[in-house]
């Protein structure tokens, strides 16, 4: 998917067919898969099979704003409210 603010694609999965529609955030600095990867989308797999709810995992840009230490206080904001 792209993101025409940001001007690159951005990675995320989904997960289930149908159902209410969840967006999933990563942890600080974490990446759009490390939901799948604690165990938290078996840990909702029946809603997901019969569905009743939709994932959608999405990327960040936390070591591009927040954490990146290599660019001024006052330019971190802007890559995160870019959207």
């Amino acid at each position: 998917m792209v993101f025409t603010v940001l001007g690159r694609d951005m990675e995320l999965l989904v997960f289930g067919h149908s159902g209410v529609p969840a967006l999933v955030f990563p942890t600080s600095q974490g990446r759009f898969f490390e939901f799948d990867d604690r165990g938290m989308v078996n840990a909702v797999a029946g809603e997901l099979e019969q569905g009743h709810v939709q994932l959608f995992c999405v990327d960040s840009v936390d070591s591009e704003s927040w954490y990146n230490r290599a660019v001024p206080p006052r330019w971190r904001i802007g890559p995160s409210h870019a959207v």
